[in-house]
Formats: C-alpha cells, structure tokens, sequence
C-alpha cells in the first residue's frame, strides 16, 4: 500500500501547468509587436504597451521615489 504523498508525486502535469509558458511566450511576442508598432509612430500600440506594465514600471519607480508624486511623474 502506498501513501497518497507517493502517488502525488507520480502524477502528471495538468494542462495548466503547460499551458502557462506557452501563455508567457505569447504575451512576449505579442509585446514585442506591440513595441515594433509603437516605434513606427502608433499611439494605440504604446498605450497598449503602458496598460499592460504600468503597475510592474510603477513598483518599480516607488523604490527610488519616496513622494507618489515623483514617481506618477516618471512613470
């Protein structure tokens, strides 16, 4: 008799636990798009760009801004 810990283990991968890569290298390439169309001058792709990073870009301003103010400013 085996203990469940041991067939735990045996188990295979869920679909999700495959699928979140893949998810992550889409969002890669669709970023990457988004940025080559942002350089050619369109306005949507950049605001798409900002949406999408501004709470990651914005955590990381407040390391170096002590005032909400500075760092809205920057980011």
């Amino acid at each position: 008799m085996t203990d469940s810990s041991d067939s735990a283990l045996q188990q295979p991968q869920t679909d999700s636990t495959i699928v979140a890569p893949i998810a992550e290298l889409s969002d890669e390439s669709s970023d990457l798009a988004l940025v080559n169309d942002a350089r050619t001058g369109d306005e949507a792709a950049f605001e798409e760009l900002f949406n999408r990073h501004r709470r990651r870009v914005s955590l990381i301003a407040s390391r170096f801004f002590r005032q909400r103010e500075q760092m809205e400013e920057v980011v």
